[in-house]
């Protein structure tokens, strides 16, 4: 069956099979009949991640003019954790701590806000109750 099909001869000296001129520099470039040798080169990219905040100067006004449940406590507390975790380098815990901090505080100011804005209702509605109001204040200083 091989008998059939003539052997094609092949000269080593032919033009159309030799390497590219430009090929022959590069180490490692495929040797194929008009391939072009393309160099690569690698660029770095750095990418700095931000660091987490901790809130702690919100947490100290709320822990001083509105504690609210203790929320604002709690709030400085985990703001504590957060710039610890930071400086330990655990920027995943401290951003945990951060965010935990940042809802506390959240929730203290909008107690405090609705406080606030109950009072100044009630004050607004019934003049009698400023007075009730400011002497409870007097018994508690």
């Amino acid at each position: 069956m091989l008998d059939s099909y003539p052997a094609e001869g092949v000269s080593l000296s032919d033009t159309k099979y030799r390497p590219l001129p430009d090929q022959s520099s590069v180490p490692g470039a495929p040797r194929v009949p008009g391939a072009v040798a393309v160099t690569m080169e690698h660029t770095t990219v750095t990418i700095t991640r931000e660091q987490p905040k901790d809130h702690i100067v919100w947490s100290v006004i709320g822990l001083f003019f509105a504690n609210i449940l203790c929320l604002a406590l709690a709030a400085f507390i985990c703001s504590v954790k957060s710039r610890d975790r930071k400086m330990v380098g655990d920027l995943v815990g401290a951003q945990r701590h951060g965010s935990t901090a940042f809802s506390l505080n959240v929730a203290n100011t909008v107690l405090a806000a609705v406080l606030l804005l109950l009072v100044i209702g009630l004050c607004f509605h019934n003049p009698m109750m400023l007075g009730a109001l400011s002497g409870l204040w007097l018994r508690l200083i």
